[in-house]
């Protein structure tokens, strides 16, 4: 038969359908009561790791309270001692005796129960019954022996839990006793405040509310140790915390209760201000366009004056001039086209290709050209990480303690080259500083939805409604959930595993969000004036618009401009004509 050590039985490597450990302490050895020694084992195997193990413990009745309050049975939910009674009198070996031992054993045994929320909420010991080991028992059955290993908690019996925390607001708010950090605070009501008074309530518990020196959520270093909150369960300075996010090297070294969906990451910038109207009439063409327009302008015209060359070349015809053939291509462009200047048939072709493009090209310009003209166009914002690195002279930012945890993990693991590129110009601002660089334009900040308009609703929404910040609509669920970090083998999990999923059932944690949000905006704005900014200016898209001066402004520039360009043309004209004439004329009278 295979051989198993108690570590692998612990662990989980060996599997059994019912797993109750049995200690058995020879009670004529003195040296038991070492129980330091005798216990070692246990706590070296992981026992403190699984609260649900029951303990069934064999020895004399002197050592009840050293062995069930151990601390190695800190978390052990199920513990029995079955104290024997020593009797100057000889009687039968049972299974459960010591085979080696010569001191006569009574048949009476006294069970004694590890009770864990009992003595005010702290571990004690508790009196079960009595019980003959070959005759029927006087005041204990074996159903009340097996209720009493499975016996579920009723309530924690007033046990005061230590608690640590940050703030992140709907989720945790709260205000420091003392102004250092690592001191007591004073919950405020939002989600996770709300779930712990409803279990302090359900399950009889009270508590102590720490925030963590160093604000920090739990980062792994090199010894494999976390620090922030993670770091606290680990080192068992803390029984949970408030919120936390769950990874694959956390759940390593602390349990964990989901509560609530994650807080999507999304980028907040500038909300789009109106463009200006003097240019409305190059928009319906990118800058692409129109530069493609010009050469392909250009490339016709010098294509149709050489083919005009050759044809000349061949048969000796007339040619047409460079300038005729480009003032043709504008002129079509125009809708306005001269006389045809092409006689042969192969130009002719050419300029018949060309004016179905130019049919074309008008037709997209003035359909575009109207929309532009009725709905005035807006300035680009970011929609995501992929917009922040694409856009030309684009800054962005985040509060340093968001770039912790997970999130800290993600930007630096991400295979993602545009995350990377995020990661490396990220720039790290307070709240309010950030917001103030994206007012000023050109700049985006990178944090939690539903953080951010928390902040935005109460501080800078108008009576109207209008912000004059835009959310980007690309979001990134980064982080798996939020909930509550545990102990490991805390004996209470259970518990709160229960009463969390009746709450998540009942819909009160997706109500109780939306409550606290809406109150902490009614509170917050009530205090101070809302910095009310009208981004959109007067332009109401509802109502039917009317084309003014405004909307056509970049026509009358253009006309201004062809007009000068016009005049000035004509001035050359005349000055080079009159010097032409001049010259011909001092020619004539020197002949």
């Amino acid at each position: 038969m295979e051989e198993y050590s108690l570590q692998d039985v612990l662990s989980g490597e060996v599997t059994t359908v019912c797993q109750v450990l049995v200690i058995h302490l020879d009670h004529t050895n003195e040296a038991v009561n070492e129980t330091a020694l005798v216990l070692r084992p246990l706590e070296q195997a992981g026992l403190w790791k699984k609260p649900k193990t029951p303990v069934i413990v064999v020895g004399g009745r002197t050592w009840v309270k050293d062995i069930l309050l151990h601390e190695s049975l800190r978390n052990t939910m199920h513990g029995l001692y079955l104290a024997l009674h020593p009797s100057v009198h000889s009687s039968p070996r049972h299974p459960l005796l010591p085979s080696s031992s010569e001191e006569p054993i009574s048949r009476l045994v006294s069970v004694f129960r590890r009770c864990v929320y009992c003595d005010g909420g702290e571990p004690t010991v508790r009196l079960v019954g009595r019980m003959k080991l070959e005759e029927d028992p006087e005041n204990l059955s074996i159903t009340d022996l097996s209720s009493a290993l499975s016996e579920p908690f009723k309530d924690l019996g007033g046990h005061t839990f230590k608690v640590s925390t940050v703030p992140y607001f709907p989720y945790v708010a709260y205000s420091r006793d003392m102004s250092e950090r690592g001191n007591m605070v004073t919950l405020q009501d939002s989600l996770n405040v709300r779930v712990l008074i409803t279990a302090s309530a359900t399950l009889n518990f009270t508590y102590e509310v720490w925030e963590t020196p160093d604000r920090s959520f739990g980062n792994l270093n090199a010894q494999g140790q976390f620090n922030g909150l993670v770091g606290e369960l680990q080192r068992e300075e803390t029984d949970f915390c408030l919120l936390l996010t769950p990874t694959s090297k956390r759940l390593e070294v602390i349990d964990y209760l989901r509560l609530e969906p994650t807080d999507y990451m999304v980028v907040l910038s500038e909300k789009p201000s109106l463009l200006s109207a003097v240019m409305s009439i190059m928009r319906p063409f990118s800058n692409e366009l129109w530069v493609g327009l010009v050469v392909g302008l250009v490339v016709w015209s010098m294509t149709a004056w050489m083919l005009q060359l050759l044809w000349k070349a061949a048969t000796g015809g007339p040619g047409v001039s460079l300038r005729r053939i480009l003032m043709y291509g504008w002129g079509a462009l125009l809708e306005q086209p001269p006389a045809d200047p092409s006689k042969n048939f192969s130009g002719q072709m050419l300029v018949g290709w060309w004016l179905v493009f130019c049919l074309i090209i008008v037709t997209g310009f003035k359909s575009s050209l109207i929309a532009h003209l009725t709905v005035q166009a807006k300035s680009q914002t970011p929609e995501g990480l992929q917009d922040l690195v694409e856009f030309d002279n684009w800054k962005w930012g985040i509060e340093p303690w968001m770039l912790d945890g997970q999130l800290l993990n993600y930007f630096e693991k991400s295979t993602d080259q545009v995350v990377q590129e995020v990661y490396q110009r990220i720039e790290k601002f307070t709240l309010k500083e950030l917001l103030q660089k994206v007012l000023e334009g050109r700049y985006s900040i990178v944090s939690a939805k539903n953080y951010l308009m928390v902040i935005i609703a109460s501080n800078y929404v108008d009576k109207y409604g209008q912000m004059p910040f835009h959310i980007g609509r690309e979001e990134r669920g980064i982080l798996a959930c939020f909930g509550w970090g545990i102990r490991k083998g805390a004996p209470f999990l259970e518990a709160f595993l229960t009463l969390a999923s009746r709450l998540e059932d009942a819909g009160l944690i997706k109500h109780w969000t939306e409550v606290v949000v809406a109150q902490r905006v009614k509170e917050t704005r009530a205090k101070a004036a809302p910095k009310a900014t009208n981004v959109l200016g007067s332009l109401d898209e509802d109502k039917e618009v009317i084309l003014s001066m405004d909307h056509l402004q970049g026509a009358f520039y253009l006309l201004f401009l062809g007009s000068g360009v016009a005049s000035i043309t004509l001035l050359t004209e005349k000055i080079l004509g009159t010097e032409s004439h001049k010259l011909s004329y001092g020619r004539t009278m020197l002949k």
